[in-house]
């Protein structure tokens, strides 16, 4: 399950780590060695129809391999920026949508490098570069 923030005051200590704001729906992104992908909310709820351009949107760039991403799906204005009312509307518009990857948590699965036993800052160091399309790799303060 991803994190949930919570208020109070940030903390000027290289132990922590904090991510840009994308206003997105935060979500896991398991993919299957065919290919095959699920997206669930914080909530477990199923997100797989709802995006279909990012199911299956990594099969070319794990080539066969697992993975399990925790990122935020984001729709993006005109300007690429997240704006989460063309999100939630999106029903009604054709906005563009991109998986943010935050962490790759699995000990499991060989994304683009072998994350087991990594922390979660040498896991996210891990993936530096655009997967796809729509997967985009984040960099964090």
């Amino acid at each position: 399950m991803p994190a949930i923030a919570d208020g109070g005051r940030l903390r000027d200590d290289p132990k922590y780590s904090y991510e840009f704001k994308w206003d997105g729906y935060r979500s896991i992104m398991r993919v299957a060695a065919d290919g095959t992908t699920v997206l669930t909310s914080r909530n477990n709820n199923d997100f797989t129809g709802r995006f279909p351009e990012l199911a299956g949107a990594l099969a070319d760039a794990l080539r066969g391999r697992r993975a399990v991403l925790d990122g935020e799906i984001v729709a993006l204005d005109d300007a690429g920026r997240p704006d989460f009312g063309l999100l939630k509307n999106r029903g009604t518009n054709a906005a563009a949508v991109a998986y943010f990857v935050f962490d790759v948590p699995t000990r499991h699965a060989l994304v683009l490098c072998d994350v087991r036993g990594f922390p979660v800052a040498g896991r996210r160091g891990c993936a530096s570069h655009p997967l796809s399309a729509h997967v985009i790799v984040t960099v964090h303060a």
